[in-house]
């Protein structure tokens, strides 16, 4: 038979058990934000939601014009870019405001 768990093993599991428990509540919370990035001075604007899913995507009617397409392109992937990189940024945060490490896995 194994023996019963000290009562430090206890203490650590439920501490575990407890910030794994944050950490969700925490990303289910950025979930429901929502991050937009700008590109072409505000010509093309993307909005993701706190999973990094794309939610809307404006375009100013200029750039809808055929010789525009390509750079039309590069904007959205821009604007994406900086979405994400504001949505990553306000998870990393809110994960180390809450003593948790934002390396750790979702």
């Amino acid at each position: 038979m194994g023996s019963a768990p000290s009562d430090t093993d206890l203490a650590d599991a439920l501490r575990t058990h407890g910030l794994s428990l944050r950490r969700r509540r925490i990303l289910d919370l950025m979930a429901t934000l929502e991050f937009e990035g700008e590109a072409g001075g505000g010509k093309v604007k993307v909005v993701l939601d706190g999973a990094g899913n794309m939610l809307t995507v404006a375009i100013e009617p200029s750039l809808l014009a055929p010789p525009s397409a390509q750079a039309l392109g590069e904007l959205i992937v821009a604007a994406t870019r900086l979405a994400r990189l504001q949505r990553d940024t306000a998870r990393r945060h809110a994960l180390i405001q809450a003593g948790l490490d934002p390396e750790g896995d979702d």
